[in-house]
């Protein structure tokens, strides 16, 4: 009878190819993994993709899979950025008064700027309060990832961007269960819900979750005031690429995926862009981004949570308790 000896498999790092799609496949299980959780279970997926990928931290270190995971976390990531531009509606952005608007652009800066100083009081990087502030100010998780992607990714010291994603996404949460029971408490009008649901809410589905528990106009209206704030994203993350710029280099700086995302959102805008490509391209970068969280989230280990941790969650919890109360006290110009 014959006798076969051990299967001889190439080495996974022999070519560029070979050393990236094992830390790939990693992160796009973990990713499927957290939408099978997530549609079993309820709740974010980009929250179970942390969670899990905070799990699998030491194989993701591993040398056959760090390329792969280090892909999926930076270029993979700059992809599904570039086609968030398929979500920004600037005919639903013109149905809000432009005081309203500038009032609404204040107060996201305003909580950004906070955030990144308390950051700093708390004994972080400005860079990290910063990105904490995005997240918070403009778009979740979505936001942590893009602006922490324009910083220079020779940082010595990495941006805790899983943390943040992880943090938001559940406050976001808490804030869509929370929300609609408080506008019926409050006796608030639809156009006062969607303001500070939409103004105040950190993620899109969250958004449009606690909009359509009070009504479908509410949730409308407070996809409209999302926008605007999702509409902040490039000056917030260029203005980052600036400040965050060595010194001495060239102070003005076009990350190529902002520029991408600036022209994605100008054709989804201009008509050009059939409805079924766009709602495609939206879903495209929806799961792009949903493995990116998965790669982002095995970089946490306990070193990180233990030291960034705590100081994140004060800075996150107090931003967007001044976010609420900028926005709450904006409610007015609603009326023009």
């Amino acid at each position: 009878m014959a006798r076969f000896g051990p299967l001889a498999l190439p080495r996974i790092a022999d070519t560029p190819l070979r050393a990236h799609w094992l830390g790939c496949a990693l992160c796009v299980t973990i990713a499927l993994a957290s939408q099978t959780v997530a549609a079993a279970c309820g709740g974010p997926a980009l929250l179970y993709a942390v969670l899990l990928g905070a799990c699998l931290h030491t194989v993701a270190v591993a040398p056959d899979c760090a390329p792969g995971v280090q892909f999926c976390s930076r270029s993979l990531l700059r992809f599904a950025v570039v086609l968030l531009g398929t979500r920004v509606s600037l005919a639903d952005a013109a149905a809000i008064p432009a005081a309203a608007y500038l009032w609404l652009a204040l107060s996201v800066i305003a909580t950004i700027a906070f955030a990144a100083w308390l950051g700093r009081r708390c004994g972080m990087e400005w860079q990290t309060g910063l990105v904490a502030g995005a997240a918070v100010g403009i778009c979740g998780a979505a936001a942590a990832m893009t602006v922490s992607a324009v910083f220079d990714a020779r940082r010595e010291r990495p941006i805790p961007v899983g943390i943040i994603a992880a943090l938001v996404t559940l406050l976001a949460t808490l804030s869509a269960l929370i929300y609609p029971l408080l506008a019926r408490l409050m006796a608030w009008s639809e156009l006062q819900a969607s303001w500070l649901i939409g103004g105040t809410i950190h993620d899109m589905g969250q958004v449009f979750a606690a909009g359509a528990a009070i009504s479908a106009h509410t949730a409308t209206l407070a996809m409209t005031v999302k926008t605007l704030r999702i509409a902040m994203l490039v000056p917030v993350a260029l203005t980052a690429a600036n400040l965050g710029a060595a010194p001495g280099a060239r102070r003005l700086r076009l990350p190529w995926f902002l520029v991408a995302y600036v022209l994605v959102a100008a054709a989804a805008n201009s008509g050009a862009m059939p409805p079924a490509l766009r709602s495609a391209l939206d879903q495209l970068s929806q799961t792009g981004l949903l493995v990116a969280m998965a790669a982002l989230g095995t970089t946490l280990s306990a070193g990180v949570l233990r030291t960034s941790g705590p100081r994140l969650v004060i800075t996150i919890l107090a931003a967007t308790a001044l976010l609420i109360v900028l926005v709450s006290s904006g409610s007015r110009l609603l009326h023009g």
